[in-house]
């Protein structure tokens, strides 16, 4: 990769222009969660007055009233977001992570790859944290999508995901003073925020960029819970700064 500013936003390359959705009036669901809780094979989202259900299983929504429907990529934003944020998070799963969902972002962890630590019982495994986001394109007034990818990790002891905190009270009532600490500094070494001598790592921005784009290389080709099918951009968006 050259060099140059970059941004941890990988282009979406989203195959054909529609979506085949179903879709629904909003006020005919006050509660979505009730709705969720009846359905199967199916997913729903809610943007202003409207409801939008896929999935293999969508053709089974026209029991709630729901119409088969197609829209434009950019149509509806949210939405797409939304179906990219699905489709990366499942085929992040087939790769072998393991998938932690919340409203705002989504976490992946590599349960195929972890990193080893020298006191037993403690393990790190190296992960992305991921959300989808959308810009206008200035020349074609066209919109983008991408995913922006971070570096994250999961610490676990005895199976059980800890923060340093934790690890520090739980290690330091089994083990001497020190030691406790010294598992920090290596896991800090691990994760790439120090040097093996304990310094501040100067290439620790290279370290996450180098495993974020791997991850993206596992799943930078996929398909959306309508079928689309998505390509990622394998490289970071470059930033180009206006003199």
């Amino acid at each position: 990769m050259n060099g140059g500013i970059f941004v941890n936003l990988f282009i979406a390359d989203i195959e054909a222009t529609q979506f085949k959705v179903q879709v629904a009036d909003r006020a005919a669901f006050p509660s979505l969660v009730d709705l969720r809780q009846k359905i199967q094979g199916a997913s729903v989202y809610a943007s202003d007055r409207q409801v939008f259900g896929y999935g293999y299983n969508a053709d089974t929504l026209a029991t709630f009233g729901f119409a088969p429907t197609e829209l434009a990529v950019a149509e509806v934003p949210g939405l797409t977001c939304h179906l990219l944020v699905d489709g990366f998070a499942e085929a992040l799963g087939d790769a072998g992570f393991e998938i932690e969902g919340t409203e705002m972002r989504s976490r992946a962890f590599d349960l195929t790859r972890p990193i080893s630590i020298s006191v037993s019982g403690v393990s790190l495994l190296p992960g992305c944290e991921f959300r989808t986001t959308f810009l206008r394109n200035p020349l074609t007034g066209d919109l983008v999508f991408g995913l922006v990818v971070d570096m994250k990790f999961q610490l676990k002891l005895d199976g059980v995901p800890v923060n340093y905190h934790e690890l520090l009270n739980k290690l330091g009532q089994k083990h001497d003073y020190g030691q406790p600490s010294q598992v920090v500094r290596e896991i800090r070494v691990k994760t790439g925020d120090l040097t093996p001598l304990g310094g501040r790592n100067a290439e620790a921005a290279r370290f996450r960029l180098q495993h974020i784009t791997s991850f993206v290389s596992r799943a930078k080709e996929f398909s959306l819970p309508t079928g689309n099918k998505v390509k990622l951009y394998d490289q970071p968006t470059r930033v180009v700064l206006e003199a």
